[in-house]
């Protein structure tokens, strides 16, 4: 690689995403400045509008966290911890 910088990185990284499917935070924002690059199945998560997977409807409260695990904005079931 030669280099360690954010932007050596962000260069590189697609590379090494090439082969089988691949599971990124969404939040990162370094992962959606890569994303367009990678040629092969990406899976997002994260909190961020435009992941694959995400967590909706949060509610905190003293006992734990509530959130739905949605689809694309679809809900697929509830959470809490």
């Amino acid at each position: 690689m030669g280099t360690t910088t954010q932007e050596g990185l962000n260069s590189r990284c697609p590379y090494f995403l090439s082969y089988g499917a691949t599971v990124l935070c969404f939040d990162d924002k370094n992962v959606q400045i890569i994303l367009p690059r990678i040629k092969r199945r990406a899976i997002t998560y994260g909190l961020a509008g435009g992941a694959d997977y995400r967590a909706c409807n949060i509610v905190y409260s003293g006992r734990g966290s509530r959130f739905s695990v949605c689809h694309r904005e679809e809900p697929l079931g509830d959470v809490f911890l």
